[in-house]
């Protein structure tokens, strides 16, 4: 029996640095020519018209085809175009892009040979990716903007080292299968996470959120962190208290503005978080004011937070240096500095009074 082109190529997924190269087979030339893979030195980059990454990569690949203009040749394959006439999409484009693409230009066409040939049987999933390709030998592998110009340098020097080379690519591979496997537990916790926290199973959630090992994600961690967070405030968790130190300590300088956000949405009573959530609260507020000082919005956010947790005298003293800082500041908004003023004379009222606390400005 005959396998169809593409399950051929599935089962036989090992092409990689150190094997041969199919030979450059489209279904259309664009711009320039068509060359020979199995005699040169190459660069195959593959792309598409719609794809952001790509689009920046375009610069830098016709830099290349100058700076090695007579010793590498370079070929830009169009793949995983979309919708009705793809060629003539990619014409056009390529017209658009005038001298800003100057190197040879090919479409891959319906039979998907370069796309299946060269992308899906050495498992690359992701475009732009390049193939560095000497007499007909792969050699690297990679994003366009990620080594490929040092490789072609090492190469046109003699400093090229295959062996290194299938190494270093095997060393990748080893690293990049971790990578999937690790974000696809993680993609896995964090759905369940989320179906158990809708549910308001709080301990469910956050044990699966336990399961996420984020250290190598800055932006997953960060969530990860501020769920949970949130997941304490709404349960009223006396692990809370520790939880927004942390908050405070991930976000570091420039972070005022996320932490008295957060502290203001404690202690609305819409929120409707428990009464422990206050001391949450003044953590966040007092890593603003340490981050921002002098800065009047912090220092109002402050004083509500001090005002909630009833301490009338001290929220007084915060929002009068609110308002001080505020006429000082040429550019802050008069309107805003009326309600700044107006709420400093709340407190100064609460005070006066003797009232116990929970007073929300």
């Amino acid at each position: 029996m005959v396998l169809p082109l593409a399950a051929a190529i599935a089962l036989l997924s090992t092409l990689g640095v150190g094997d041969k190269a199919p030979p450059l087979k489209v279904g259309a030339i664009v711009k320039g020519k068509a060359v020979n893979l199995g005699k040169g030195v190459h660069v195959v980059e593959f792309w598409a018209t719609w794809c952001g990454p790509c689009l920046k990569s375009i610069p830098h690949l016709s830099e290349l085809a100058q700076k090695y203009k007579g010793k590498v040749d370079f070929t830009g394959v169009s793949v995983w175009e979309t919708g009705a006439d793809q060629l003539g999409r990619v014409r056009k484009f390529v017209t658009g892009m005038g001298a800003k693409m100057d190197y040879n230009v090919a479409f891959d066409g319906p039979a998907k040979a370069m796309d299946l040939g060269l992308m899906k049987a050495a498992n690359q999933d992701s475009i732009p990716n390049a193939f560095l390709i000497k007499d007909g030998t792969i050699l690297w592998i990679g994003h366009p903007m990620d080594g490929l110009e040092e490789t072609i340098d090492r190469l046109l020097a003699g400093r090229f080292d295959l062996a290194t080379a299938k190494a270093e690519a095997k060393r990748k591979v080893t690293e990049d299968a971790a990578r999937d496997r690790r974000e696809a537990a993680e993609a896995a916790a964090l759905a369940a996470a989320r179906a158990a926290l809708a549910r308001k199973d709080y301990q469910a959630g956050l044990r699966e959120l336990d399961k996420i090992d984020a250290s190598a994600d800055k932006a997953l961690a960060h969530y990860v962190l501020m769920t949970r967070f949130y997941t304490f405030a709404r349960m009223g968790d006396p692990r809370l208290r520790e939880a927004a130190k942390s908050v405070v300590a991930e976000n570091g300088e420039d972070a005022e503005v996320l932490l008295t956000v957060v502290a203001r949405d404690l202690i609305d009573p819409e929120s409707k978080f428990p009464v422990v959530a206050y001391a949450a609260a003044l953590t966040l507020a007092e890593g603003a004011v340490a981050i921002s000082p002098k800065r009047p919005n912090v220092l109002d956010c402050y004083a509500a937070v001090l005002a909630k947790t009833g301490k009338a005298k001290e929220a007084a003293d915060a929002e009068a240096k609110a308002v001080e800082y505020a006429k000082a500041d040429p550019k802050f908004a008069p309107e805003r500095l009326k309600v700044l003023l107006e709420r400093l004379n709340a407190l100064k009222s609460l005070r006066l009074s003797g009232a116990p606390g929970d007073h929300q400005l």
